[in-house]
């Protein structure tokens, strides 16, 4: 499946996971359309719209920093 099927999904899945507490969604695209966004910016917008908790940003971000793109 193309990128924006799988943001969509994700995104229905985030919103049925918020209803119901204790659950996680976590999607990770390596592929080429991925080396283009701006990490920094995700994060912050993750962070400040409270879609993943601070520590959550940080496993993301560590997760990020050892791989190679």
């Amino acid at each position: 499946m193309g990128t924006t099927v799988n943001i969509l999904l994700l995104v229905e899945k985030l919103r049925a996971t918020k209803k119901r507490q204790g659950e996680c969604c976590l999607f990770i695209d390596y592929k080429s359309a991925y080396n283009t966004v701006n990490r920094s910016r995700l994060y912050r917008i993750l962070k400040d719209k409270n879609i993943l908790t601070h520590d959550e940003v940080n496993f993301l971000q560590a997760m990020h920093d050892a791989v190679y793109f």
